[in-house]
């Protein structure tokens, strides 16, 4: 199990990507995921909404009829000589519920319509349905023509709720309505594979084809793939889901995807193939083994069109950007090369290519020059996180060649330890300060560097005996002042503790 504080470092890990992320979205990539995001609140509005009103209603029914046993039902049953218990009180709800229910229509179709099933088969056979179909067909019906005419009827049901009206139902011709089928979910985890993989097709085809014709080609796919749909239907394996309702997502989107394999330019790569693939076989997945049904007719019809969809995409002329694209790709570009550069690493390969420049220079006489670009590299190393010990000590062997004539003066050292002390690098700043100490002529400094590197000697434990005598040099040289005091403090505090190995 993962510890409280590492799952607030993924979160935090997380929730930056995903800033990241958002930061490159443009314009039309937050429209098109607002719409689609809209897509699914109208799905879950309209497929749950009706659950909802009948799960309000079935606790109204509960409400009403508790009420109404305690004020009236359960007297009438004691007034006749009879206990109620609560097998009398669960047979009085069941009579209750189901009168209230006959009354009043249920919210959900698929209830109606169950209900709605025998009051048909009573016309049908006892009030003149079969009479009449035989007016109008000039033959007596079969149990098949019942269930023709029971499907028609329901129509009249069915088409009042809007997602069976934008349906497409392959027994019914509705052609139409493939163009607003595709607006329908069957549930959460097709439009989860709905929303990621409409939007990366988005992305890919709209800097090839544009907006227009990439929603054209969407369409396009949804209404044809209604045809083939049809076709599958008439097969004897899928003739039962013939009456069902199609809503169809996973064919247009499949074409789409198959489009972003092939392109006549040749750049499309491996991992674009492989991410439109896994869409066409999670999507397969999930209508085969999920939704099951009439989907199944998209499990197959869906590689076909994922195939023409690649034929297309080889084939469809890549359309002119405009100028305007143009340059906000190059702008694109130039961001994202700047933004996945090591800086760091660029930085320490300047320092070193600054301080060859430096020996270089000196080496041919160009003492001045060779100077400046020295203390360039050494304050650039100075900063470098982690700090490269070893760089160090390769400028300084190079420094002592004989052949280098560039001279540093002792106060240059001097500010270099101190750089390297702020910033935390006691080894550095001890070796910079000692180069200086044999180049300083006035006493007064050269005893205050002594002291500063006896100190960082001690208390960084860093060879603690030479740090000692070098204190201990700073009170010779002069005893009577605040420098030497706070020398001999350090010396007793050195002395009352016993040495510890320096900590890495």
């Amino acid at each position: 199990m993962y510890s409280k504080a590492k799952l607030k470092k993924i979160l935090r890990t997380a929730l930056f990507l995903g800033k990241k992320k958002l930061k490159k979205l443009k314009v039309r990539h937050i429209v098109l995921l607002v719409l689609l995001v809209s897509l699914g609140v109208f799905n879950a509005v309209t497929a749950l909404s009706p659950q909802i009103k009948q799960a309000k209603r079935e606790k109204n029914i509960e409400r009403v009829f508790n009420n109404w046993w305690e004020e009236e039902r359960k007297n009438q049953f004691i007034l006749v000589g009879l206990t109620p218990n609560d097998k009398i009180k669960q047979e009085e709800f069941e009579q209750y519920r189901e009168r209230y229910l006959s009354q009043n229509a249920s919210y959900i179709v698929e209830d109606q319509l169950v209900r709605a099933r025998p009051e048909f088969r009573e016309w049908w056979e006892n009030n003149g349905g079969k009479q009449e179909f035989e007016r109008n067909n000039g033959r007596y019906p079969n149990e098949k023509d019942f269930e023709n005419e029971f499907r028609k009827w329901s129509y009249n049901i069915s088409d009042k709720d809007l997602r069976y009206k934008l349906s497409f139902v392959p027994v019914r011709g509705n052609y139409a309505y493939t163009l607003t089928s595709w607006l329908l979910c069957p549930g959460v985890i097709s439009f989860l594979l709905f929303l990621a993989y409409f939007f990366f097709a988005y992305h890919q085809l709209h800097r090839r084809f544009g907006t227009l014709v990439t929603l054209a080609f969407f369409l396009g796919a949804a209404f044809v793939g209604g045809f083939m749909v049809t076709g599958l239907t008439t097969t004897s394996f899928f003739y039962h889901y013939t009456g069902s309702r199609y809503m169809g997502q996973s064919i247009p989107l499949a074409f789409l995807l198959g489009c972003t394999a092939f392109s006549n330019r040749n750049n499309i790569t491996s991992k674009i193939r492989q991410i439109g693939i896994s869409g066409l076989l999670l999507n397969g997945l999930a209508d085969a083994f999920i939704y099951q049904g009439i989907f199944l007719t998209t499990a197959i019809a869906a590689p076909v069109f994922y195939g023409l969809g690649c034929v297309t995409g080889l084939k469809m002329p890549t359309r002119k950007l405009t100028q305007q694209e143009k340059f906000d790709d190059s702008l694109e570009e130039r961001i994202e090369r700047n933004t996945s550069r090591n800086l760091m690493a660029e930085l320490k390969e300047n320092t070193r290519k600054l301080f060859d420049e430096a020996c270089e220079k000196g080496k041919k006489g160009f003492y001045e020059a060779g100077q400046q670009m020295l203390c360039q590299s050494m304050a650039s190393l100075l900063q470098e996180r982690p700090f490269d010990m070893t760089m160090l000590k390769t400028i300084l062997e190079k420094m002592d060649d004989p052949a280098m004539f560039v001279d540093i003066q002792s106060i240059q050292w001097f500010e270099w330890g101190a750089a390297a002390k702020r910033n935390g690098i006691p080894e550095a700043a001890i070796i910079l300060m000692e180069r200086g100490l044999p180049r300083e002529k006035n006493e007064t400094t050269a005893r205050r560097a002594l002291y500063n590197i006896g100190e960082m000697r001690l208390a960084n434990k860093i060879d603690c005996d030479k740090g000692v005598e070098q204190l201990n040099k700073v009170i010779k040289i002069r005893n009577d002042d605040i420098l030497a005091s706070q020398a001999q403090r350090l010396l007793d505090k050195a002395a009352s503790q016993p040495e510890k190995p320096a900590t890495k």
